[in-house]
């Protein structure tokens, strides 16, 4: 059973507000009368991933989709932009983000703490684990002999 309504709406923006603020990033607003799940599209700038073999990507997109017992399970992602790496599907092959690193969600966790983890998941592939698709193994692949 999730939070009342009221409250986990006014959780889910005071974890926006907090990513808006420490990261700069342009969130949604989210109206009283809005559906779960929650589909939150955001962009990070200056990471260093790639969208492709050798080409840095200047801004990756994903969809953090909240459900109705958000915060006592972890949102789900959805990658949105292309990427070349290891343990994230690019859009084309499913869009999933290894979550092995984002396992540790707890009610206290928040937003903030999830979407930096992204970020450092995007700065760190672990080529050793790469997840079981074409666009990955070759990323695992790359990374091996170019990191």
């Amino acid at each position: 059973m999730g939070l009342p309504r009221a409250l986990l709406l006014r959780r889910l923006r005071n974890d926006l507000s907090a990513l808006s603020e420490e990261l700069w990033l342009d969130v949604p607003e989210i109206p009283d009368d809005t559906g779960f799940p929650v589909e939150i599209r955001l962009a990070v700038s200056g990471t260093g991933g790639y969208s492709a073999l050798g080409e840095r990507a200047p801004e990756q997109e994903f969809t953090l989709i909240a459900g109705e017992d958000f915060p006592y399970e972890r949102p789900k992602v959805r990658w949105e932009s292309p990427i070349f790496h290891p343990n994230i599907m690019p859009p084309s092959e499913g869009g999933l983000v290894c979550v092995m690193a984002l396992d540790h969600w707890t009610f206290d966790s928040d937003l903030l703490s999830f979407v930096r983890s992204l970020i450092d998941l995007i700065n760190n592939p672990n080529p050793h684990d790469p997840l079981r698709t074409p666009t990955c193994a070759k990323a695992a692949e790359w990374f091996l002999g170019n990191m």
